[in-house]
């Protein structure tokens, strides 16, 4: 027992901070590879969503006239609660807005107010930031 403090305190010391600086670094270096990834993702969700928004809003011709929901509910998971909220308000409404159609007698739809489904689009587009 008494061997370890036999030790002199020159070898004990730099041992020592090097074992610290160490143990820091990796928690460190993991934390900051777990943000990049998290910023990533985000930004990979946020640039298929808004461009396909943002095409909507243009009227180019869609696959489908909404986002994939699949992608809508990625990014839900990604923002903290009161940014979800707010997108979840914001989001519903756009969705309200686009399913308002009117049809006429060539089968051609329209939307009943597109004013409105463009102010929608742009409010949601208001949280496709990229981080």
């Amino acid at each position: 027992m008494t061997a370890f403090f036999d030790i002199p305190p020159e070898i004990v010391c730099p041992a020592v901070t090097g074992m610290i600086g160490v143990l820091l670094g990796t928690l460190l270096g993991s934390r900051l590879a777990i943000s990049r990834d998290k910023r990533k993702e985000w930004n990979d969700i946020t640039f298929a969503l808004r461009g396909r928004l943002t095409r909507h809003r243009e009227g180019l011709p869609l696959i489908t006239p909404c986002p994939d929901p699949l992608l809508v509910d990625d990014l839900r998971m990604l923002m903290p609660y009161w940014t979800r909220k707010r997108f979840n308000r914001s989001y519903g409404t756009f969705l309200k807005c686009a399913s308002e159609t009117t049809s006429d007698e060539r089968g051609r739809s329209d939307y009943k107010d597109e004013k409105a489904v463009v102010k929608a689009i742009d409010d949601v587009i208001c949280f496709l930031k990229r981080r």
